[in-house]
């Protein structure tokens, strides 16, 4: 027997799974466009400096939409509530628990590519006092 304490093996991350999406020059700048890919319903947006942001189409509020949405200073307007999420971290400015989960993007050879094997992790917000 072992005199090292028990430890739990390293978690484990799905492999990367990079799909395309569309190409960037389907995609006109503040304009949404829902993609169907397996089991996920994507919102891909092009922002004003041609970033490209990929995130779950799903309102967390009330499940609208959010490809149908208004672009504003880089928040995505929910179109059933007017709730607000940042397109490139997929938070809700205005809250600590609200958000829209957001996937890594890849641009090659003029098409989008995002990985639908895991959203990126949420940062946690530190409380305010």
């Amino acid at each position: 027997m072992s005199d090292t304490p028990f430890s739990f093996p390293p978690a484990t991350t799905p492999e990367p799974r990079w799909v395309d999406l569309c190409g960037v020059d389907e995609l006109q700048v503040g304009i949404g466009r829902q993609i169907r890919m397996e089991t996920l319903e994507l919102a891909v947006f092009k922002l004003a400096d041609g970033t490209i942001c990929v995130l779950d189409d799903c309102c967390p509020h009330a499940g609208a939409s959010l490809a149908r949405g208004h672009v504003e200073d880089g928040n995505v307007i929910c179109p059933r509530h007017a709730w607000f999420f940042d397109l490139k971290t997929g938070r809700m400015p205005d809250s600590k628990l609200f958000y829209v989960p957001t996937f890594a993007v890849r641009i090659a050879y003029g098409r989008i590519w995002a990985d639908i094997s895991r959203p990126i992790p949420v940062e946690p917000v530190e409380p305010s006092e």
